[in-house]
Order: C-alpha cells, then sequence, then structure tokens
C-alpha cells in the first residue's frame, strides 16, 4: 500500500501549529538517548506525545524529542530549526539510514534522505527543487508521485483542497520509503526522550 498526503490530514486537525513550523526524523537502526544524545547540547525530561514535546518548547525553544518506533528513532521538534544540522545529520547516519522533514515560520521545507553519512536526497517539496549538487540526486520525483504530490515545479503543486501538502506529503513520502507510518496514537502517546540543541 502506498501512502499520499491524504493519510496524514490528522496532523494538522491534531497539532495546527505545524504547518508554521515542524520537523521529524526516522533514523534506523538507533536508540532514542543515542539520537538525543548525537543530536543536543543538554538533556531535558522525558515527556509524553507531541504535544508534551510541544509544551517543552516555550521554555526550550530548540527541544528536540526522540522515542521509539519499531526498529526506527522518530525524532520530533516543534521549530526546524532543532532538526539537527547537516554535519550532525551526516555523523548519526553512519551506518544507518535517516529520512528527516521539515517546514520552518518561513515556508522553508525539506525532505532529506541520508545513508551511511551521505546526504543521497535533499529537496523542497514546495518549490520542487533540489538541495544538492546533483538536481537528479534520488529519485525524489517519484517519492512525490507516489505521495500524489506534483514533482513538476511548473505545474500547480496544490492537492483537489487548494492547498499545499508539504508536512502531510512529507510524511507520506517518509512512509513509503521507511515502510513505516507515523499514527495518531504514536505521537499521542510515545514517550520522548528530550533534549535541547
Amino acid at each position: 500500500m502506498a501512502y499520499t498526503y491524504r493519510d496524514f490530514g490528522w496532523l494538522a486537525i491534531d497539532y495546527p501549529w505545524t504547518t508554521n513550523a515542524f520537523s521529524m526524523a526516522y533514523v534506523s537502526n538507533a536508540d532514542p538517548r543515542e539520537v538525543i544524545a548525537a543530536l543536543t547540547t543538554r538533556s531535558l525530561p522525558n515527556t509524553k506525545g507531541l504535544e508534551g514535546v510541544n509544551e517543552t518548547s516555550w521554555e526550550h525553544f530548540e527541544v528536540i524529542g526522540a522515542a521509539q518506533l519499531d526498529t526506527w528513532t522518530i525524532t520530533v521538534a516543534p521549530t526546524s530549526l532543532a532538526a539537527g544540522s547537516d554535519t550532525d545529520m551526516a555523523e548519526l547516519s553512519r551506518g544507518r539510514e535517516i529520512v528527516s522533514l521539515s517546514r520552518d515560520v518561513e515556508a522553508v521545507s525539506v525532505f532529506t534522505i541520508w545513508q551511511d553519512g551521505t546526504q543521497v536526497t535533499s529537496f523542497d517539496p514546495l518549490l520542487r527543487s533540489a538541495y544538492t549538487r546533483d538536481p537528479n540526486a534520488g529519485d525524489w520525483p517519484s517519492l512525490m508521485q507516489t505521495a500524489v504530490l506534483e514533482p513538476d515545479p511548473y505545474e500547480d503543486g496544490t492537492g483537489d483542497d487548494g492547498l499545499h501538502h508539504i508536512i502531510d506529503g512529507s510524511l507520506a513520502m517518509a512512509a513509503n520509503h521507511t515502510g513505516l507510518a507515523i499514527t495518531p496514537e504514536f505521537l499521542r502517546t510515545a514517550e520522548f526522550t528530550c533534549g535541547e540543541a
């Protein structure tokens, strides 16, 4: 089954603030504590659910939360500023894969795949342009098409409802690539190990 942006429309309903700024990463074969140690400079108390991580962000703007889902660690950050630098992601991806997605308050969107220390795909799903030197690096147009997003920057990129589906579309691309879909229950009930970048 291929996921589309429609499968993740619940995120903006349950967490409306994610349409302004949000980041998430799937980190394969990693423990949440290991991921938080790699991406943050200071430990924070654990919290329950995405709402708990968001509440923590009011006092700790660059909070990152990490929770286990199957063999992947999922990180969440209410602001994309805390998503992890390219240097951090390259190092953390050695011997594993990372799929990250983000959107900031200025509508800059990024979907990136790291494999064993190398950025193999990086593109903006809103502008539909590659960030890598090789615009053909990774098959990101196919990722977008499978998620029912228009990859051609010269075509209208809005959905049937007239909206751009950046975060929900990126979640669909991540689910299709990893085979693991984020669920409302996971984001509501997961115990997040937290740190501040």
